[in-house]
């Protein structure tokens, strides 16, 4: 059950770390913006590379999840 319990952990890091990410990366697709135009261009700049490091942080939990090689059901619920 520990192995089981680690694996967990690994999945859900991953699935939070990405979910994260691309809230952060989608950050102003939708007409967001500052009144600063520099800022606002420095702040997207920042939110792009956030994206990145996070997802990148993703991906190492979903390779270590992947190596212990236990299936965790990880659909998500589509009556949520």
């Amino acid at each position: 059950m520990e192995d089981y319990k680690k694996a967990q952990y690994f999945l859900a890091k991953s699935h939070a770390l990405s979910n994260a990410a691309e809230f952060i990366r989608s950050h102003g697709e939708e007409g967001f913006s500052f009144e600063d135009k520099d800022f606002d261009k420095a702040y997207k700049r920042e939110c792009q590379n956030t994206y990145k490091q996070l997802e990148a942080r993703a991906v190492v939990f979903a390779k270590k999840y992947r190596a212990m090689n236990i299936d965790i059901e990880g659909e998500i619920d589509p009556d949520y």
